[in-house]
């Protein structure tokens, strides 16, 4: 019996328990209702290069796709700051597939050139004028017709309209200057997209809402869904389960997480 003074010290002591059973080939599992708990879990073991078979996945919110969805809807309603920009343009799911590659030169040449140590707040013509000097007149011209509506977008809109917005921008964005962009692939991408899709039916009952209501909307039906990524390749004897799917299977060493008043038994 481990009494951690805190959650990630509680993490910490299971994964080096779970780290060890790896190393000597023992099937060990880790049971926990405690979805917060097991993430930190999969991190700390993420240090060693074990990716433990998580029954339940990961939210929708923390994949990259709904990173990227909850990034952008935070930029509506102020200044766009470089740490901003810069957290967009960084992202993996921007600046296309095959134009990739040159995203990132360019995001790092702006950084260095411009951003770093420049004003507190974006100022495009400023931009427009290093582009001419930079060679990235493009690439700015379309960085800044796929933020602006965004960034100029009223307070308060119809909710289909925050849905049509917000989804045309992640698309240009996750585009780039390619004919296709990443942003709707793989499972956490096609959940995304089901996400919207069965906000914009409902968006009839919507009414007008302003730009909080919307993000806050937004972050509570992501939070509703977990993906679970098939393309990966878990640690075949650790394993992270639920209470209901511990009941069905078996392991050498079972861990119970979590046994916190009010939280389980």
């Amino acid at each position: 019996l481990i009494e951690a003074p805190s959650q990630q010290a509680e993490a910490e002591a299971i994964a080096i328990r779970l780290r060890r059973a790896a190393v000597e080939g023992q099937k060990a599992a880790l049971v926990t209702p405690d979805r917060v708990l097991a993430r930190r879990v999969a991190s700390v073991l993420a240090r060693w290069d074990i990716s433990p078979d998580d029954s339940a996945g990961r939210p929708l919110p923390l994949t990259p796709p709904g990173v990227f969805l909850r990034r952008l809807v935070a930029l509506i309603g102020s200044p766009l700051t470089p740490e901003g920009l810069l957290a967009i343009l960084k992202h993996p799911l921007c600046g296309g597939i095959e134009g990739r590659s040159e995203h990132l030169q360019m995001t790092r040449k702006l950084e260095l050139e411009k951003l770093r140590g420049g004003a507190p707040f974006i100022d495009w013509a400023d931009l427009a004028n290093w582009a001419d000097k930079a060679k990235a007149v493009d690439w700015i011209e379309a960085l800044q017709a796929a933020l602006s509506p965004l960034l100029n977008a009223d307070p308060q809109k119809p909710l289909a309209d925050w849905l049509t917005l917000h989804r045309d921008v992640a698309e240009q964005l996750s585009r780039g200057l390619d004919t296709n962009g990443p942003l709707w692939d793989k499972e956490a991408g096609a959940a995304a997209w089901e996400v919207l899709n069965a906000l914009e039916k409902e968006s009839v009952f919507g009414g007008i809402i302003p730009v909080v209501q919307y993000r806050a909307l937004l972050q509570s039906v992501l939070n509703g869904v977990e993906v679970r990524d098939e393309a990966y390749l878990p640690h075949p004897n650790i394993a992270i389960m639920g209470t209901l799917e511990a009941r069905v299977q078996s392991a050498h060493l079972v861990v119970l997480g979590g046994l916190n008043e009010g939280v389980w038994p």
